[in-house]
């Protein structure tokens, strides 16, 4: 699995975290998963798909998924 990752969305409450990834759970190729990270100092839970080879290709699959708001993180 590759060390970036795209950040789709931040919640203060897990549920919607939870609601989230299940929502991309059944969208993406299985070449893809889905994380929540939870950070200790701002409590967010932070829903990220991670498996990209480069920062290209989490490029290419935000752009073709239309996920404008999405957060490229190299991790």
């Amino acid at each position: 699995i590759g060390n970036y990752y795209l950040q789709i969305g931040a919640f203060s409450k897990r549920t919607g975290a939870l609601t989230l990834k299940r929502k991309f759970k059944l969208l993406i190729s299985k070449r893809y998963n889905i994380v929540i990270k939870k950070n200790e100092q701002d409590q967010l839970n932070r829903v990220w798909i991670s498996g990209f080879r480069s920062e290209g290709e989490a490029k290419n699959f935000k752009e073709e998924n239309s996920l404008n708001g999405a957060m490229i993180i190299a991790h």
